[in-house]
């Protein structure tokens, strides 16, 4: 398989787009390493290819826990030659709080806003983070995002179709979009890029940047 041999850990790993990408690397042959604040057990089960897989609960807003993860990941495997960080917090889902242009200072600088703030900030950078402690030969770090309505606003669906709409393929972005794109960009057929950005919007960006 393309990727025998290399270690790849994927935070934010038991759903969505972050699953899509453990899916893809353990097809093609990777240890996989899914990382998650859920306990990712049971999606590691599911994978197939022939190389380990290894589930690892981790706030990773918290140092503690992504020093433990990465000593873990570097004492299995010895290296980490893909890290996907892909983990994020939404703050208009489950938080509670929603960042419009309307909410005043008060709002912005209570006591639960400043909290989840705080904590997203917190999750950003101890994503980052792993990515430092992480250091290895080969190592990669890549960032899926799938955006969110923002209250008051059009619904997820609408935002879909108007998407859609301006895009040269007509149809929705799918989470293995992002892993078949994945999947190449780790592999050797893409060692000869580095430092680009590449879009998978079906065709909405024509800019080239």
């Amino acid at each position: 398989m393309a990727l025998d041999g290399k270690t790849a850990a994927v935070t934010g790993a038991t759903r969505g787009i972050g699953y899509a990408y453990c899916r893809r690397l353990a097809a093609d042959g990777a240890h996989v390493v899914a990382v998650d604040i859920d306990d990712p057990v049971d999606a590691v089960r599911e994978l197939t290819g022939g190389g380990d897989k290894l589930g690892l609960m981790c706030d990773i807003s918290e140092p503690s826990q992504v020093d433990a993860v990465t000593s873990t990941v570097l004492d299995r495997y010895g290296r980490c030659d893909i890290l996907v960080n892909n983990a994020g917090i939404f703050l208009n889902t489950g938080s509670g709080i929603t960042l419009t242009q309307n909410r005043d200072l008060a709002y912005m600088t209570s006591k639960g806003t400043v909290h989840v703030l705080t904590r997203a900030l917190a999750n950003e950078l101890g994503d980052s983070g792993i990515t430092v402690n992480a250091i290895a030969p080969g190592l990669v770090a890549t960032m899926g995002f799938l955006g969110r309505a923002r209250p008051g606003g059009p619904t997820i669906d609408e935002v879909f179709t108007r998407v859609t709409a301006l895009q040269t393929i007509k149809r929705q972005t799918v989470a293995a979009d992002l892993g078949n794109a994945l999947g190449f960009l780790v592999s050797d057929d893409a060692d000869f890029i580095t430092g680009q950005i590449l879009h998978v919007d079906g065709g909405m960006t024509r800019t080239g940047a």
